[in-house]
């Protein structure tokens, strides 16, 4: 990949995850029909916990009772992988990108290199020998990936901690992994660290793992955009 692409980057806050995936799907269509260009979306959710279409109840440790009564909200989803969790704190990193322009598997490989950066800017240093999907320091999750590629544009993508409340991650085998643990950048660091300060160093990283020249899009932005999408 040697030329340079326009990203759209669109910091949304925290929000619901029908509401992205609302965003994700137009910018879907609109990416397909060529009316915008690759945008990086970057939000928090509530605590909600997606199933992948590949998971398996079994994987979610808490009655639906106890998840209503600790405001957890369920989500059944069309992305690869098994279960995740998301919830604030956490830092989730959607590319809406046409795929033309990277194989799928260099796709993968390189947003997992964003998140290996992020860390070692911080000085934490990812497992190297670790098989399970994600990134892992010292045996627990601090990044997951789950992705959706249909017509060729991908939606979905990364999620890193930064200052979760880590109890949240004991509700489920993260990725179907049972006995699996999570940890954050501010665990690991032992140190306040904010979603705000980390956000920036993703989006700079992100441009230049991809060879991107980004542009900063409003929400109003991209609920605009988002209007125009059509049904086709």
């Amino acid at each position: 990949m040697v030329s340079t692409a326009h990203c759209f980057v669109c910091n949304i806050g925290l929000v619901s995850f029908e509401e992205a995936l609302r965003y994700e799907n137009a910018l879907q269509k609109l990416r397909r029909q060529e009316k915008v260009p690759d945008t990086l979306l970057l939000f928090e959710h509530p605590p909600t916990i997606t199933l992948g279409k590949l998971g398996k109840t079994k994987n979610i440790l808490l009655a639906d009772a106890v998840l209503a009564e600790r405001g957890i909200i369920l989500h059944q989803t069309d992305r690869g992988g098994d279960v995740t969790i998301n919830c604030p704190g956490q830092t989730i990193v959607h590319p809406v990108i046409d795929l033309h322009r990277i194989k799928p598997v260099e796709y993968l490989n390189k947003l997992t290199t964003v998140a290996e950066k992020v860390l070692c800017h911080y000085g934490i240093i990812p497992d190297n020998t670790v098989t399970h999907p994600g990134t892992w320091i010292k045996g627990k999750q601090i990044a997951a990936i789950g992705l959706k590629i249909r017509q060729n544009i991908s939606t979905f993508g990364l999620s890193l901690n930064v200052n979760p409340q880590l109890s949240y991650f004991e509700t489920v085998n993260l990725c179907g992994i049972e006995g699996s643990k999570a940890t954050s950048i501010e665990s690991e660091l032992r140190r306040p660290v904010t979603v705000d300060e980390v956000n920036p160093l993703i989006v700079s990283l992100f441009a230049e793992t991809f060879n991107y020249k980004t542009e900063n899009l409003s929400v109003l932005g991209l609920q605009g955009l988002c209007s125009g999408a059509s049904d086709s």
